[in-house]
């Protein structure tokens, strides 16, 4: 199994027979093959972590930037495995979720300066899978409470909880609905959401950004 190939669908020429009998594998070696795969990922991403540490953790460093470095790479390390678990968990309690209210959510650890971690999002459009609401994704828009996103135009200040919060109109995604947590609730104990006049700038703001 050490000499595993991946080929194109175009090299299959048709199934296997033996004595006029398909030749199929039994579910017990399907999970050895599985088992024997996930070792060989796992070593392979030893060795890939051990390198990434080996290029960039230095002597020469302060030990904020090392430390800083470990904090981040340990971070994406566990944001890989929940991602895992998200994926491959069949039930997954999604909350009910509505369009134009704020939910959390798991952006995860991404890259730069791509928006990440567990924050408010808003949600923008709902893409419903009726038959398996697990697979169903929503179009959010992040939330941010720094005071810094307002000196961006495509950023839409409104009250959230008494602050002043700012709609990332340039960080908008689609995500699943896996990634929802929960809903964001107002002190008055009432799913936040957005009204008429803040809803009319985010359309606003979404034709400037796009220039639609």
């Amino acid at each position: 199994m050490d000499n595993l190939l991946e080929i194109s669908t175009d090299d299959i020429i048709s199934p296997w027979y033996v004595s006029g009998k398909l030749v199929t594998v039994s579910h017990e070696k399907i999970s050895t093959i599985l088992n024997h795969l996930n070792h060989l990922f796992q070593d392979n991403l030893t060795k890939d972590y051990s390198q990434i540490i080996s290029d960039n953790y230095s002597i020469y460093d302060s030990h904020f930037t090392n430390v800083l470095f470990i904090e981040t790479m340990i971070n994406h390390m566990d944001w890989n495995n929940k991602k895992t678990l998200l994926k491959f968990k069949s039930h997954v309690r999604v909350p009910n979720v509505m369009r134009y209210h704020v939910y959390m959510a798991n952006l995860g650890s991404n890259i730069g300066s791509e928006i990440s971690k567990l924050r408010p999002v808003l949600i923008w459009k709902q893409h419903i899978n009726r038959d398996n609401p697990n697979e169903s994704s929503f179009f959010v828009f992040p939330i941010s409470s720094s005071k810094k996103m307002k000196k961006y135009y495509y950023n839409v200040e409104f009250n959230l909880n008494g602050n002043n919060n700012y709609i990332l109109i340039n960080d908008g995604r689609r995500i699943s609905a896996k990634r929802i947590y929960s809903a964001y609730f107002t002190t008055s104990s009432n799913v936040a959401s957005i009204d008429y006049d803040t809803k009319e700038k985010v359309k606003q703001a979404i034709g400037k950004y796009f220039d639609i």
